[in-house]
């Protein structure tokens, strides 16, 4: 496989647009994946519980 179709699995760059969480380059794929995804999570069910705790108002 050439190295130019090879994509890392996270962009190797900071970004400040993606809510403030950082990925450093410097830090291995499979790291960054697990934290990534660890973030992703909670941040998905924070919003589930929120419309939750939103339908449950509204009733």
């Amino acid at each position: 496989m050439e190295p130019s179709t090879v994509k890392p699995v996270l962009p190797a760059r900071r970004d400040p647009d993606s809510d403030g969480y950082f990925i450093d380059a410097s830090s291995a794929n499979a790291v960054s994946a697990v934290a990534w995804i660890k973030i992703s999570w909670e941040r998905t069910c924070k919003r589930c519980q929120n419309e939750d705790n939103a339908q449950l108002t509204a009733d």
